[in-house]
């Protein structure tokens, strides 16, 4: 798995966090197994079922990711019942994210990806990547940073 860490992280220095594949707009959620902070096992779409959702995937290594927790917790916050934000790490031990949000106190649901299941999956190499499923469990967007077109494309999930 450090091997494939370093490639990650290799490429996405030389790619400028750039991706030629990506998640498909329109698709369903992959059903594909991940550990949520309590250890248990669980997944992003039985998570998000019948429920409107912003994801972010995310690293502890990754400065842009980092920059976004805070702003993830505030729109949790902000939509509260209407909406879920759900931070996804990929590509790194439970014990490490698990100390790493230990200190955050972030309010939102969180997940751990260890071995990039999810992300493959999704079609995804790179973090940050927003996405944002409606109540249907369809992406409905996919981006890189938090962005407006991430929130306006979860304003209209919401209104679906």
């Amino acid at each position: 798995m450090g091997f494939r860490i370093s490639l990650l992280i290799v490429g996405l220095l030389v790619s400028g966090c750039a991706s030629a594949r990506g998640p498909a707009v329109g698709a369903p959620l992959p059903e594909v197994p991940t550990v949520g902070l309590d250890r248990q096992p669980a997944s992003l779409s039985g998570l998000t079922r019948g429920r409107v959702a912003l994801v972010a995937l995310w690293a502890t290594w990754c400065t842009s990711c980092v920059r976004e927790l805070d702003a993830l917790n505030r729109l949790q916050a902000e939509v509260g019942g209407k909406a879920l934000v759900v931070g996804v790490a990929v590509g790194e031990p439970y014990d490490k994210v698990a100390e790493y949000l230990r200190a955050r106190r972030l309010s939102y649901a969180q997940l751990v990806d260890e071995d990039f299941k999810l992300a493959d999956a999704l079609g995804t190499d790179r973090v940050p990547t927003t996405l944002v499923v409606n109540r249907y469990g369809q992406l409905r967007y996919a981006g890189g940073a938090l962005d407006r077109d991430a929130l306006s494309a979860l304003r209209q999930a919401l209104a679906e």
